[in-house]
């Protein structure tokens, strides 16, 4: 996520918070769906995220949006999993 806010150059700087500085905005998210879906031999995932751009100074929320995907697994594990949940 880092990479892709970089890559836009709408901010001078970008970086993981560490809680320490003090930088102007932030933004945080949540993971509000993981979720197998089994149909016979075929195994899909559905991710869904909340994200949230906050000016610190203020509190206020300057964007925020919903992404959300449902993708057939190549490999029935964990490891087949987290590429597929990472290109939202």
């Amino acid at each position: 996520m880092v990479e892709g806010i970089q890559a836009r150059g709408l901010f001078s700087s970008v970086n993981i918070f560490d809680g320490r500085g003090s930088p102007e905005y932030l933004v945080t998210g949540t993971l509000d769906c993981l979720d197998e879906a089994e149909q016979g031999a075929n195994v899909s995932v559905e991710v869904s995220l909340l994200a949230r751009l906050i000016k610190l100074q203020t509190g206020d929320v300057l964007w925020h949006d919903r992404a959300s995907k449902t993708t057939k697994l190549d490999r029935r594990s964990v490891p087949g999993m987290w590429p597929k949940c990472l290109a939202i």
